[in-house]
C-alpha cells in the first residue's frame, strides 16, 4: 500500500488547513461523550417486552413527507414561529420531531399549557440549558448519543434486552413509569403508538445493506478539497457517520464554494444551513454549515446539483446554534434515517477506513484508498 504524497505547495495548503482545525478537533463536540456501563443497564430496569419503536424515535425517511407546518398548527399553534429551530436539530440528530414534541408536553406542558416558563424551558430539569433552541439542541443531541451509545453496548456485550430507542429514552426519563406515561400522551397526541406493537428482534443495525447505491465526493472533478478524521454526527460517541470537507480557501470571510449534491434523490430543507438528499435506495446525505442554499423540501435534484455554497460566516454556518471553528460542509451518511458508519463504504472510488476514534487523523488508521494510493487526513483529496 502506497501513500500519497503532496506537491509542496499542496502540503503547506494541508498544514495551514490543519492548523486551523488543530483547535477543532472537537468542533462538533455539543456534549461530552456517553457510554452505557454494565450497572447503568442495569439500573434501567428495563422490561423486554415493551420497548420503544424505532420508527416513532428515528426521523425515518418515511417522516420526511410530513407536513410539520400543517402539524404544528393542529397541535401546537403557538410554535409554529419555532419550526425551524424544531425542524434544524430534529434533522441534524435525526431524531422523531414527534417525539421532541410530547418531551415537551410530559416535562413542562409547552403543548397544552404554552406559558412563558414553559416556552423558555421546555424540557424543564431534563436540561440544565435556557431558552427553547438551547434546551432543544441538549435534548435532541442526548437522544441521539445514547441512541448509538446503547447500540454500540449490545454489538459488545451481545445482550438482547433491549433496543437502543428505549435505553436512550429510559435512561433521559429516569423511569419506566415514566416511559409508560410518555407513550400513553404519544397515543393522544398523535394516535400513534410509542411501543412497538410486539417483540422485536434485537440485531446488529449499522451494517449496510447491500442495495444500488453510490456516491461522489461533493465538489467538482479534477479538484482537490481536505478532510480531517471521521467522526460521529455530534463529534464524539459512534458511529463514525461524518466526515469535514473544506476546499482550503481560508477561515471567516473567505471566498467558499460551491458543493455538489453526493448523488441524486429528494431534498430536504431542515433549516438555512442544513439540508438532506434522500436517494430510493434508502440512504441519504446531510450537509451542514451551508449558506445560499438552492433547492427546497420536495424538490428531486440530481448527482452533482449544486445545493449552496459552506457558509463563510459563523452566524450562517450555526443558523440555529451549534459549534464550527471554520468554515467547512459537515457531510453524513444515514440510511433511514440512522446515522451510519463511514467504514468501508466508497466515494469517487475511494474506500473509506474511519479510524479509532473521533477526528482520528493517523495515515495508519484514517485514510481513502483508491488503486492501491492511501490518501491521509489534511492531504489533497481529488475528485
Amino acid at each position: 500500500m502506497k501513500i500519497q504524497k503532496s506537491t509542496k505547495a499542496g502540503a503547506l495548503c494541508a498544514l495551514l488547513f490543519a492548523s486551523t482545525y488543530s483547535s477543532a478537533q472537537g468542533q462538533h463536540l455539543d456534549i461530552a461523550p456517553f457510554h452505557f456501563e454494565h450497572t447503568d443497564v442495569q439500573q434501567l430496569a428495563i422490561n423486554p417486552l415493551i420497548q420503544v419503536d424505532e420508527t416513532q424515535f428515528i426521523f425515518t425517511n418515511e417522516l420526511l413527507n410530513e407536513d410539520w407546518q400543517a402539524l404544528l398548527y393542529s397541535t401546537a399553534p403557538h410554535l409554529v414561529e419555532h419550526q425551524e429551530v424544531l425542524l434544524h436539530w430534529a434533522g441534524h440528530t435525526s431524531i422523531n420531531p414527534k417525539l421532541l414534541l410530547v418531551l415537551m408536553e410530559q416535562s413542562s406542558q409547552l403543548l397544552s399549557n404554552p406559558t412563558k416558563q414553559a416556552l423558555n424551558q421546555p424540557f424543564a430539569e431534563w436540561s440544565d440549558k435556557v431558552g427553547f433552541a438551547s434546551q432543544l439542541e441538549d435534548i435532541a443531541l442526548k437522544l441521539s448519543q445514547r441512541f448509538y451509545a446503547f447500540e454500540l453496548y449490545t454489538s459488545e456485550h451481545k445482550t438482547e434486552k433491549s433496543n437502543p430507542s428505549t435505553a436512550a429514552l429510559t435512561s433521559l426519563l429516569g423511569s419506566t413509569n415514566a416511559l409508560a406515561t410518555l407513550a400513553k400522551q404519544y397515543k393522544t397526541i398523535f394516535s400513534q403508538d410509542l411501543f412497538a406493537p410486539k417483540k422485536i428482534q434485537f440485531t446488529a443495525a449499522n451494517a449496510a445493506p447491500q442495495v444500488n447505491f453510490s456516491m461522489n465526493l461533493p465538489w467538482p472533478s479534477g479538484y482537490a478539497w481536505y478532510s480531517g478524521g471521521a467522526h460521529s454526527n455530534t463529534g464524539s460517541g459512534y458511529p463514525y457517520s461524518s466526515l469535514d470537507f473544506n476546499n482550503g480557501s481560508g477561515g471567516w470571510g473567505s471566498n467558499t464554494p460551491w458543493v455538489q449534491a453526493a448523488h441524486g434523490g429528494t431534498v430536504t430543507r431542515y433549516s438555512a444551513c442544513n439540508i438532506r438528499v434522500t436517494h430510493s435506495s434508502g440512504y441519504a446525505t446531510q450537509y451542514y454549515h451551508m449558506d445560499n442554499l438552492q433547492y427546497s423540501s420536495g424538490d428531486y435534484i440530481s448527482a452533482g446539483a449544486w445545493l449552496g455554497r459552506y457558509a463563510n460566516n459563523r452566524s450562517m454556518a450555526l443558523c440555529q446554534g451549534g459549534q464550527s471553528s471554520g468554515p467547512h460542509v459537515h457531510f453524513s451518511l444515514l440510511y433511514n434515517g440512522r446515522f451510519i458508519s463511514l467504514h468501508n463504504t466508497y466515494i469517487s472510488g475511494y474506500r473509506i477506513d474511519v479510524g479509532n476514534s473521533n477526528y482520528d487523523d493517523n495515515c495508519y488508521r484514517f485514510y481513502f484508498e483508491r488503486n492501491g494510493y492511501r490518501t491521509c487526513a489534511w492531504s489533497r483529496l481529488y475528485r
